[in-house]
């Protein structure tokens, strides 16, 4: 999936919205002028600015930005188990 891994295809996301982009498999593009285009699975444009809130998808990126923290949490808890155990 994407094209080339080169400088000029590469953009900085945060972990919240990498894993949205990947669990929803948003389609990510960028033009020669810089500006970047959003596409759903389904090939439809994710406008710049949506009209209103998707509040699902609101509430799935709460959902995952709490996951991805409580995965953290519990690597970070292991981590010092093994410290103490050594």
């Amino acid at each position: 999936m994407g094209g080339a891994t080169k400088l000029s295809n590469l953009m900085s996301l945060c972990e919240g919205h990498h894993v949205i982009v990947h669990e929803v498999g948003m389609i990510l593009s960028r033009a020669t002028d810089g500006s970047l285009t959003v596409r759903l699975p389904d090939g439809s444009l994710v406008p710049a600015s949506p009209p209103k809130l998707d509040l699902h998808l609101a509430i799935w990126a709460c959902f995952a930005n709490a996951r991805i923290a409580e995965e953290r949490r519990q690597a970070e808890l292991a981590r010092q188990d093994q410290q103490l155990a050594a």
